[in-house]
């Protein structure tokens, strides 16, 4: 596979990090990568693979709870994140995610996460070439 086929086709990449946090790109990276390395879907794969290229060094999550076709609720570091839909996370710290953006990356075929941590904005991330509707049962937004 290669750039030209289709994202659907491709191993699933992240493409846009929008940090919107007080404590840099870098550490918001690590967190969120920190709290997705125990998931095994696609959009958690192209997270932590992003931060290892990155040679960001992650962390064991403390408490990682997951909400099928929603997202993950995770404490990394002392830090709360709230990762996955604007309706998962915007509740915890999230409820200005910019419109625009989300509606950008579904529009380029990308499946946007929202990142609320400690109560605040987190981040948005975008990942293209996940599997819609994969076999393991997840819906993927």
């Amino acid at each position: 596979m290669d750039e030209k086929d289709p994202p659907s086709l491709r191993h699933p990449r992240l493409t846009d990090f929008l940090s919107c946090a007080d404590f840099g790109a870098d550490e918001v990276l690590r967190l969120v990568a920190s709290a997705e390395r125990v998931s095994d879907g696609p959009l958690a794969s192209a997270i932590v693979e992003a931060a290892r290229e990155r040679g960001v060094r992650m962390s064991d999550p403390t408490l990682v709870e997951h909400t099928p076709g929603e997202g993950i609720h995770a404490v990394v570091d002392g830090h709360e994140l709230w990762i996955g839909s604007k309706e998962f996370a915007g509740p915890h710290g999230f409820t200005d995610a910019p419109d625009e953006v989300i509606a950008r990356h579904a529009a380029a075929g990308k499946t946007a996460l929202v990142v609320a941590i400690d109560g605040r904005p987190g981040a948005v991330l975008a990942v293209e070439g996940v599997p819609r509707g994969g076999g393991d049962g997840r819906i993927v937004r």
